[in-house]
């Protein structure tokens, strides 16, 4: 088999279901495909697998180009991100950065984050035995970002029942340095010792995590973050631990290792947290003076570039964070062409840093069935008024706001009728209309986004909608270094809506 891709903005596939007669879908730009060039059906079309599937595709649609391919996971309330460096002769798979998951899959709502969309990109379209990330990093230490991460390494018994493969390696995993501790017995969590503006408790690799999952020392990482990095340790996918950040006495350009400009294509800079690393190896984390917004405005933010195409990846930072990078940071380092949107669509955010950043795409990682009610209205205006923009003669083409939740769509259906299989003696009619369904109570769980456990209720059958589908709102970004296309599952059918813009770096 050779490995082709599809060289056009889709191009259609005739997918074989389960039943043997085929479905007319779409493939997007990029989408890796497997040929068997000398089987062609009668129409001249050529048998491939894509996807996970077995079918034919349209002849001249494919060719030789891999693109970089990042996807933003719809994770409901958090931030998920898999991060698909372009195939080459050393790596035929491309390298992988996983950044974020989301919360762990049984508090989320729709039991789905990005472990399950990493799990299915190496099992059904690639058909790989095992999910080799090169890099897994975790943009701080919130539940909603890390919780999809440890569904994958060393997830629960029931976790792991959800997934296809259940061996992963990681070859480096990357945090940001701050964490939830107790300092002492008794004592409330917090981020550690402050002092003089600076955060004093920062934890940089496995022996300084390992030191503070101890029983009898302090500072103890606290909570469930204490217990991801424990299983994170323990269970041995993981080669390396490091911390992940811009440190103000080095100054000048600094890359994510394997990421410099001499040696990839794909060129990563590490812009935050800021870290003050001292004279005898210690590192400070500079202090955003709010206890409930530090562990955000810590976030590792980077700036990805790929030839003219640059990305900006912000993690959950608030509007302090913002200012500081700006004050340690040329604003030409912001300037991007798309932008991960700051802490789900969050109005604690700085005008001047999005004007810096004007993006021609701003993504929103967003959720509903949650409190903060993401994303902001002010935020979304910011980001269209303060986007690059484009137009074709009396068309807007840029800027494009995109969010996770809006591109998600569920298909409801309203049961009219129940049928009892296999009924009893007892029952004459097995089959219940609408006035019978008033009559048959349900008890279901329910999970509110982040919760720790569901919560039971009861419904009357005729009172309970009935999930009829689920599109899940998977934000695409493909680009070659010039043309960048930005796609979403269309609700109707198997095809696409897709933008496409120029880089401009």
């Amino acid at each position: 088999m050779k490995i082709k891709y599809v060289r056009k903005n889709t191009a259609k596939f005739l997918k074989k279901q389960f039943d043997g007669k085929f479905v007319k879908i779409e493939l997007l730009w990029g989408d890796r495909i497997e040929v068997v060039e000398s089987n062609k059906n009668a129409d001249g079309w050529i048998k491939c697998k894509a996807r996970g599937n077995e079918g034919y595709i349209e002849p001249n649609s494919y060719g030789d180009e891999s693109l970089l391919e990042i996807y933003i996971c719809d994770v409901g309330q958090g931030d998920g991100m898999l991060i698909k460096c372009p195939d080459n002769d050393d790596k035929t798979l491309g390298r992988h950065i996983m950044i974020d998951g989301g919360y762990l899959r049984r508090k989320q709502p729709t039991n789905k984050n990005a472990a399950d969309f990493v799990d299915w990109k190496f099992s059904k379209e690639y058909g790989a035995d095992k999910i080799e990330l090169d890099e897994m990093i975790i943009s701080h230490c919130d539940a909603d970002h890390y919780g999809g991460l440890w569904d994958l390494v060393n997830p629960s018994p029931e976790s792991k029942e959800e997934l296809d493969l259940d061996e992963v390696k990681v070859s480096n995993f990357y945090h940001a340095g701050v964490s939830w501790v107790t300092l002492s017995k008794g004592k409330r969590r917090s981020l550690g010792v402050r002092k003089n503006g600076k955060l004093k408790t920062v934890f940089t690799d496995k022996k300084s995590f390992e030191n503070a999952l101890q029983s009898n020392k302090y500072p103890k990482l606290q909570g469930e973050w204490g217990g991801f990095i424990r299983n994170l340790i323990d269970s041995n996918s993981v080669k390396n631990i490091d911390i992940l950040g811009y440190d103000v006495n080095q100054g000048g350009d600094q890359y994510m290792k394997n990421y410099e400009p001499d040696n990839s294509d794909v060129v990563i800079k590490v812009l935050g947290p800021i870290l003050d690393k001292k004279s005898n190896g210690k590192i400070e984390l500079f202090d955003l003076k709010s206890n409930s917004q530090n562990t955000n405005g810590n976030s590792i933010v980077l700036n990805l570039k790929y030839k003219g195409f640059k990305i900006l990846l912000t993690g959950d930072l608030n509007k302090a964070s913002q200012d500081l990078l700006r004050k340690h940071h040329d604003k030409k380092e912001f300037a991007s062409d798309v932008a991960k949107a700051c802490h789900h669509g969050s109005q604690d955010i700085s005008y001047t840093f999005l004007e810096q950043i004007n993006a021609a795409a701003t993504i929103i990682s967003s959720g509903d069935n949650e409190s903060h009610a993401h994303p902001r209205p002010n935020m979304i205006s910011m980001s269209a008024i303060t986007g690059f923009r484009t137009t074709d003669g009396d068309s807007l083409k840029t800027p494009l706001i995109y969010s996770t939740e809006l591109a998600r769509s569920i298909k409801v259906g309203i049961p009219y009728a129940a049928n009892i299989n296999n009924p009893k003696d007892d029952v004459i009619d097995n089959n219940l209309f609408i006035n019978d369904l008033s009559e048959v109570w349900v008890n279901y769980k329910s999970t509110d986004a982040g919760d720790l456990s569901p919560a039971d209720k009861t419904r009357t059958l005729n009172r309970l909608n009935v999930i009829d589908g689920v599109i899940y709102g998977l934000v695409n970004v493909r680009t070659d270094g010039k043309k960048i296309m930005t796609a979403v599952r269309s609700e109707k059918g198997h095809k696409w809506d897709y933008e496409t813009f120029n880089s401009r770096f």
